[in-house]
């Protein structure tokens, strides 16, 4: 953007000054073009100007949930000191925390710094910082370090080009931040400083260099903060963190012009940190004795920016740090290497004491006396500066400051007095560590799944892991870590060696070596480690508890899918479509995790199950006994779960709220924000015995849902929490008690098998839990409708009433399930096995989004143009109209230039010119709106996109649309709205009802009997938005987007029919006639009324079986006969009715034998033929009795009419006794009632008949295909892993024998699930590339093998003698089938949707009552999921080119905060600490916690 701004200001000065060069002349001609080029040029400049209209104005200085991240690693072990691993910042390094801060930025990402050691000119410890405001289109990563680049340069630029050295350990310290209490400008970016580098006089202990040594060097504290800093206690009061600013001004003598809450903590660090030196021990001493209030540091005047500052000044500090420092220099002369213990510093503090009176001056002595500093007083102020003195390290600091620090923290510290160090601490917000001691390195970080980044490597190369193991700090409780490096001999001698050092205050926090390293070994580098709770009695961390939760990292390395290409070669794609391509790889992942019994999704899915039917059992109250919660899309897809859980299980309580109303319900402490649009007041949500609390985040760090889940299950004792999110490992999952150091798993997680997904417009996320929802409702319902043992009844009503399913409709609602998949490749142009796909409906999809695209493309091409033709007709002045009158016309006239005429013709052309500059914008744009064939006349301004759908859909849409355009520039931005069609649409949208708007409707298929009202509405409303102008250019445009391909005339621009043909048919389908082809949903609902009616009134433009029988197909058919009469005798009537049923017995799908004449024709025929020898008619009319009792037939005609039109004919003279027929009379039989309901009756009939014939042909089947199928994927599975490739593979894929080896406790759970993923993954790698059917080859012959070993051969051919002797010519297909690597669609004939009731229903009525239940799921969990991946792909196609238009590049996957985790309060604030007890009824109170192999347990 700053090479375009460079560009365009160059190029407006060069134009103005090639105009006056080539205008030497001064004419008036010359002077006006002069004066339009610099106007042209001015006004160029001016868009060039950064306020200026072209890139917007930018956000002025400080208007700009956070991570913290870094690296701890010996700048030898980077790869052997190669080229990248050489400067302060080593490019590895930087290409390591590029990768972490890919994830963490998740957290926000407005602004970041970093900051590292280095060695000055003087040969001291300095701080390098760098900290940077990202531009709003920019990358956070790239500027950050380029920024860090150009700090060392000016760093060596204020030291006359005397550049600051690295260091042989690598420390970065970094922080991305999300603006919550302050602006992100740089001043208020992380790492913060409050006081900066100081030099100061300070003493360190070494015994190996001979005890104590003092030396004048740089001291700077660094810190970083994610979280909230609300408060903190000073002198018994809580002090807010504005007047804690105020405060520390006075105190530290130095002003932070930082606002945020941040920078207060660096001020405190600044404060406590002193161990070693005697001038900040003496000024924090007197901080803390002789102090008694914060109104003292103002001279006991309000604390206000305009109240003095009476805190004694630095020179007083000094003077009486000067004694201190005599005094203990005389000590370390008589003892230099003394470790003074308690008695030790009693006796110092009392001997400086003596010496004060006497060294002090008059000026120092007046301050004491200001102070009223008694005797006691005096003695325990220096008692407290020189325990300051040996026990404020850094550690010691931190948990100091925790002890009266309120609000949520996960921090990192550093000081230059320990250039090796840093500690990380974590209370409320995660901190995770991750580790490999081979190298050694330490990365951590905010979010744990940012620690599965790559190593480095070549392009093309095989990704490495960074770290093998990973630990994660007790955020819940509190818990603070320092890491230290440590050069040369073994991990053994560093650690008695630093117990004999200066432990600090905490010094019960022993260093230990991780557990995967020998300490006696001898290595170049060490990383040691040492921690300590954070509570008021800190608890050391030991070796053996640090060792309890570490964890083994078996997940492959994170990449992310920026510049990631699909498996054929072609463009690179944006991480938006790279995450829609993945989606049908997802979802065949989720499939396969709900099958395998291995699995634990499956085994989540059987306990959750299990929990809903005890609760089914012991339902007694109103409590709620389902509650989910989530925040924004997490929380949107668990409303439509509740709400179709409630539908199956209408005996529960289902709810889901957010969580942040989850934090507002149950919080007691101060700062608690009730929710006030709730039904539930706070003292009634209450949770039934045993009820059940599910979670939803993909990240599984989302603050308020990560505390929502703790304190459900903290106040709630016997709640069974659940958590959903992407993966296994994550923070929620410990936050319902399953951590990955348990070797055992809890059955409490769900992952969506999505993995990380860097883009903020969800789409891969957003499907995977979905459907992961989809499959656990399934789950639920099965186990439920098994454990009942019910059928579907003719009452329709349940043995128990616990499940509105019976075990066939769950069967069926899988198989609905499960044609999710098919749709979704054809919809994404991608298969499972990440194949590219081409597909009709994709290519029309697309077509679609290109259509949009060109209402949002047009402002810019317009805007080009114009400025184009502006900037050549000015400057060379040769604007259109005028050059055409002065080159052509005026030279074929004889008028003189001045001539009066002349002059006025000239004026008019140049008045034209003017009015075509005015309007060239608009001109374009009816140019471009004709070239891709949309309306012309409509509003010249951005275009608003309103989605009309399903609640959860519109919702998800919306947020997905306007993210995608979240950094496009002002004239090619756009609008996004949304509401549910059948519900607010009409009354909150239709005001919008603009020739700017464009209408996504997502339709319901209204060809289901109980979805067609649903489509009906969603149309009406459509029609109502778009009928509400009069003239056709200024209403709305409608796009539509469903699975029924009927369309109105004139009401949608365009429709895309997504395809039906992998979902399995319905029974209504059935019934009424929409199999196939369009339907109106109008017609739809007319035929449900008619079949609930019994009466088929039905249009015969769909339902009459002979509506195209006309006089001369008549006359043909009677010709066959040899009949050439205008009538016919009433045998030849029969004959030929017959013959037209029989010769279209199959496009009626009827049986032509069941066909009987007589029941189609009036009584007046059939009465006087029942004699007859027509064999088609029967001799009595009882066998009218084999129709379906549920297809009766009409009334016939009432005899008594029959006998008035014979007597009215007889009295005329008439010879005829209704023997013959017309061909009138003959039509009207064969289109008639009595002819449709006959022939729909038949039609039912064997349908019903080939539903019976499937249903017990798929049950002799299905121990047939069990047998095969296993046999068949046992033997693949088999080949498979005997395959080289494979055998070489296992050591990577599966379990170390190592491992199991190892005393060190892993994640066994995690373990296993991890290899069966990868597994499969590998035999989907076969499959896609056409294998299986060459096992199955191999498989079939292997029989005729003589080697073979006996017991095998013989499972084999007994089940494929089996197979073949009751397969028949199904299994052959079959086999052939799996031969040619092909999948067998499902077959025509097979069991239709809730196909079981056919026939036992005893009214319609009854009939679509059965149907609803699995109509309306599948609209809510497959049709919907289906829509909204096809409205996926057409936003992203058409905001797509928004995004790489020339000049007004962005990136389509991130937003200007680049959200996507809510880390703090969003936005109701929580105190983070867990109650301890609770005595309000149905609470449960924690009466002790255990301490059990590391793990803090809580007993109830």
């Amino acid at each position: 953007v700053a090479a375009v701004r460079t560009a365009g200001v160059a190029a407006s000065l060069i134009l103005v000054a090639l105009a006056a060069i080539g205008c030497s002349i001064c004419t008036w001609s010359s002077v006006a073009v002069v004066v339009g080029v610099a106007s042209a040029a001015a006004g160029a400049l001016g868009s060039d100007l950064p306020c200026g209209p072209l890139l917007g104005v930018l956000p002025p200085l400080g208007c700009f949930c956070c991570g913290n991240w870094g690296l701890l690693v010996p700048r030898d072990m980077l790869e052997g000191g190669k080229r990248s691993a050489r400067g302060i910042l080593p490019k590895l390094c930087e290409q390591i925390l590029s990768g972490v801060l890919e994830v963490v930025e998740l957290r926000g990402a407005q602004a970041g710094g970093v900051c590292t050691f280095v060695r000055d000119s003087h040969g001291g410890i300095d701080t390098l910082r760098s900290r940077t405001v990202k531009p709003k289109r920019g990358h956070l990563a790239t500027n950050l370090f380029r920024d860090f680049r150009w700090e060392v340069v000016r760093r060596a630029m204020r030291g006359f080009f005397a550049s600051p050295r690295s260091l042989p350990v690598v420390l970065l310290q970094g922080h991305s931040r999300f603006g919550t209490s302050s602006s992100p400008a740089v001043s208020e970016t992380h790492p913060h400083q409050w006081l900066g580098s100081q030099r100061e006089l300070v003493w360190r202990f070494d015994a190996g260099k001979g005890g104590w040594r003092r030396e004048e060097t740089t001291v700077c504290v660094t810190v970083t903060h994610n979280g909230d800093f609300d408060a903190f206690e000073l002198y018994g009061q809580t002090v807010s963190n504005a007047t804690l600013g105020l405060w520390l001004t006075r105190v530290l003598h130095h002003c932070n012009t930082a606002k945020g809450d941040s920078a207060k903590f660096a001020g405190l660090m600044d404060l406590m940190v002193c161990q070693g030196r005697w001038f900040s021990s003496v000024r924090y001493a007197f901080v803390r004795v002789c102090m008694l209030h914060i109104d003292q540091a103002s001279g006991w005047e309000p604390l206000t920016p305009q109240a003095p500052n009476s805190v004694p000044s630095n020179r007083f500090f000094a003077e009486v740090a000067g004694c201190f420092d005599a005094m203990w220099s005389k000590w370390v002369g008589q003892a230099p290497d003394i470790l003074p213990e308690v008695e030790d510093i009693e006796r110092l503090a009392t001997a400086v004491k003596g010496e004060l009176g006497g060294r002090l001056s008059q000026r120092a002595m007046a301050v004491f006396d200001e102070v009223d500093l008694t005797d006691e007083v005096l003695t325990a102020f220096c008692l407290e500066a020189c325990l300051c003195f040996f026990n404020q390290d850094l550690l010691t600091s931190i948990h100091s400051f925790f002890k009266h620090a309120e609000g949520t923290f996960g921090v990192s510290a550093t000081c230059t007095l320990w250039p090796h160090s840093i500690v990380l601490a974590a209370k409320g917000q995660p901190v995770s560590l991750a580790f490999d001691m081979e190298r050694p390195i330490a990365v951590w970080s905010s979010e744990p799944s940012a620690l599965t980044v790559s190593w480095p490597t070549a392009p093309g190369g095989r990704p490495k892991r960074l770290a093998t193991a990973r630990w994660d700090l007790n955020d819940a409780a509190g818990e603070a870590v320092e890491l230290r490096v440590f050069e040369g001999a073994s991990a053994q001698h560093h650690i008695e060696a630093a117990d004999k050092a200066l432990a600090g205050g905490l010094s019960s926090a022993r260093y230990f070596a991780t557990p995967d390293i020998k300490i006696a070994q001898e290595r170049k580098f060490h990383i040691l480690i040492r921690g300590s709770s954070l509570d008021h009695s800190p608890r050391p961390l030991s070796a053996a508890a640090f060792a309890a939760r570490w964890v083994r990292l078996r997940a492959p390395p994170f990449r992310t899918a920026r510049g990631a290409k699909p498996a054929a070669a072609g463009p690179s794609l944006d991480p938006v479509e790279a995450d829609i391509r993945d989606i049908p790889a997802i979802l065949s992942d989720i499939d396969s995790s709900w099958t395998d019994r291995a699995s634990l999704n499956l085994m989540s899915g059987q306990k959750f199950s299990g929990c809903l039917h005890r609760l089914l059992e012991q339902k007694q109250d109103d409590s709620i006994d389902v509650l989910v919660f989530g925040v924004e899309n997490s929380l949107w897809m668990g409303q439509q779960f509740a709400a179709d859980m409630k539908r199956i299980f209408p005996k529960l309580n289902f709810m889901a709220i957010s969580s942040n109303w989850v934090l507002g319900m149950l919080q007691r402490a101060q700062g608690n924000i009730e929710p006030k649009n709730f039904a539930i007041a706070p003292q009634h949500f209450r949770l039934a015995g045993g009820a059940i609390a599910l979670a939803l985040s993909h990240s599984g760090t989302t603050y308020p849902t990560v505390w929502a889940s703790r304190l459900v299950t903290r106040l709630f004792g016997d709640v069974n929490g659940f958590a959903m999110s992407a993966d296994f490992d994550t923070v929620l999952a410990n936050s319902i008690g399953q951590e990955l150091t348990m070797n055992g798993f809890t059955g409490a997680l769900f992952s969506t098998m999505a993995g990380v997904r860097p883009a903020e417009p969800a789409t891969a996320a957003t499907i995977a839990m979905h459907h992961t929802l989809t499959c656990l409702l399934t789950a639920c319902a099965e186990q439920t409708a098994k454990r009942s043992g019910h059928r579907w009844c003719l009452e329709r009503k349940r043995c128990d009433g616990e499940c509105e399913l019976d075990v066939d409709e769950v069967m069926d609602l899988k198989r609905l399930t499960a044609s999710l998949l098919p749709a979704s490749e054809r919809i994404c142009g991608m298969t499972e096995y990440r194949l590219p796909r081409d597909s009709e409906v994709r290519t029309e999809l697309l077509e679609v989004g290109a259509y949009i695209s060109s209402h949002l493309t047009e402002g810019w091409y317009s805007t080009f143009w114009m400025c184009f033709y502006v900037y050549v007709t000015v400057s060379f002045h040769v604007p259109l109209f005028s050059m055409f009158w002065s080159r052509y016309i005026a030279q074929k006239t004889e008028l003189d230039e001045d001539d009066v005429p002349f002059q006025i013709i000239d004026y008019i052309f140049a008045h034209i010119d003017a009015h075509f500059y005015v309007f060239l914008a608009v001109l374009l744009m009816l140019l471009h709106r004709l070239i891709c064939g949309r309306r012309l006349w409509t509003r010249f301004t951005a275009r608003t996109l309103v989605i009309v759908d399903s609640t959860m859909n519109y919702k998800l849409l919306r947020a997905y649309g306007s993210k995608l355009g979240a950094l496009a520039f002002p004239f090619t931005g756009f609008k996004v709205a949304g509401q549910n069609g059948e519900d607010h649409f009409v009354h909150e949208m239709t005001h919008l009802a603009q020739s700017d708007v464009i209408l996504l409707v997502g339709r319901a298929d209204g060809r289901l009997g109980t979805l067609a009202a649903s489509e009906g509405a969603t149309i009406m409303s459509t029609q109502q938005a778009k009928y509400i102008c009069s003239r056709p250019s200024r209403g709305i445009e409608a796009i539509s987007i469903g699975h029924n391909p009927w369309v109105k005339p004139g009401l949608f621009r365009r429709a895309v029919a997504l395809p039906t043909d992998s979902r399995p048919h319905f029974l209504s389908q059935q019934l009424l006639g929409t199999e196939s082809g369009p339907h109106a949903p109008g017609d739809v609902v007319a035929a449900s009324a008619a079949y609930i009616e019994n009466a088929r009134q039905v249009s015969a433009s769909h339902f009459e079986p002979f509506a195209w029988v006309t006089k001369d197909i008549l006359k043909q058919e009677l010709a066959k006969l040899n009949i050439t009469k205008d009538r016919v005798s009433k045998d030849d009537a029969f004959a030929v009715i017959s013959n037209i049923v029989k010769s279209h017995a199959e496009a009626l799908d009827i049986d032509p034998a069941a066909f009987l004449v007589g029941e189609v024709c009036p009584t007046w025929m059939t009465r006087s033929s029942l004699g007859s020898s027509d064999p088609g008619t029967p001799k009595t009319p009882m066998a009218a009795q084999s129709l379906t009792a549920s297809m009766g037939s009409l009334p016939a005609l009432p005899a008594t009419s029959l006998l008035q039109t014979v007597k009215t004919f007889r009295s005329k003279g008439t010879t005829t006794e209704f023997d013959t027929l017309s061909l009138s009379n003959l039509l009207a039989v064969l289109r008639g009632r009595r002819m449709h309901s006959h022939i729909r009756s038949l039609q039912v009939g064997r349908k019903s008949e080939a539903v019976k014939e499937h249903i017990q042909a798929r049950d002799t089947m299905i121990d047939i295909y069990k047998g095969v199928r296993k046999c068949f994927n046992g033997w693949a599975k088999y080949t498979l892993q005997m395959s080289p490739a494979v055998l070489r593979r296992q050591s990577s894929v599966g379990p170390r024998r190592s491992d199991r080896k190892s005393e060190v406790p892993t994640a066994e759970w995690r373990v296993q699930e991890e290899f069966r993923r990868r597994r499969r993954q590998h035999f989907m790698q076969f499959k896609a590339i056409g294998i299986e059917g060459k096992i199955f080859h191999a498989w079939h012959t292997l029989l005729h093998e003589d080697n073979m070993i006996t017991p095998l051969k013989a499972y084999l051919t007994s089940s494929m003698n089996f197979a073949e002797t009751r397969g028949g010519e199904r299994l052959s297909e079959r086999k052939s089938a799996f031969a040619e690597g092909t999948i067998i669609a499902e077959e025509k004939d097979a069991l239709p949707i809730s196909g079981r009731l056919a026939g036992q229903a005893a009214s319609g009525s009854e009939m679509l009552d059965g149907l609803r239940p699995l109509e309306r799921l599948y609209e809510t969990r497959v049709a919907a999921a289906e829509r909204l991946l096809a409205s996926y792909v057409v936003l992203h196609r058409a905001v797509k080119p928004l995004s790489t238009l020339r000049f007004l590049r962005y990136d389509l996957d991130r937003s200007e905060s680049r959200l996507r985790v809510a880390s703090t309060p969003a936005p109701v604030p929580f105190v983070e600490e867990l109650p301890e007890c609770i005595e309000e009824a149905g609470m449960v109170s924690v009466t002790s916690e255990e301490k059990v192999s590391g793990q803090v347990l809580y007993t109830v």
